[in-house]
């Protein structure tokens, strides 16, 4: 086989792998751009998920040891599957990294008061509505 031969054969399948490839990012970012609602939500469900861990483990560490951590755990653990995925959607409507943000230094600076300020400022009445409601429903049940 010639030298030329050769070259050629060389550069066709490099070709052919480069153009496989274009075509498989190509229907990925396709399959992407059409499912963008799905993907958006499955990131927005893990970062509240991720959230609501955070904000769980930081109010357990506030109650430190003893019979105010057991109550408050029993409390977290009390709420009713429906309740977490209401409360999620309102504040997924409202998830962006600054929101994100703010409201986790709010959290890590104790500051709860202007946390509850932050979401009255943000949230539509009717959503800092139902959200106290969930509020006062399990922050009853705390002894004291």
């Amino acid at each position: 086989m010639s030298r030329y031969r050769r070259r050629r054969r060389r550069s066709h399948i490099l070709r052919n792998i480069m153009l496989s490839i274009l075509l498989l990012l190509f229907v990925a970012a396709a399959v992407l751009y059409v499912n963008r609602g799905q993907v958006q939500k499955l990131a927005a469900d893990a970062i509240t998920e991720k959230l609501s861990d955070t904000v769980t483990q930081q109010i357990l560490d506030a109650a430190g040891n003893g019979t105010d951590s057991a109550a408050v755990r029993q409390v977290i653990d009390s709420i009713s599957d429906s309740d977490k995925e209401e409360a999620a959607q309102i504040l997924q409507k409202h998830l962006t990294p600054s929101t994100i943000a703010k409201a986790t230094s709010y959290i890590q600076n104790r500051d709860y008061d202007g946390l509850m300020q932050y979401a009255q400022e943000n949230l539509s009445a009717d959503e800092y509505s139902r959200l106290s409601e969930l509020y006062q429903k399990y922050t009853s049940e705390l002894p004291g």
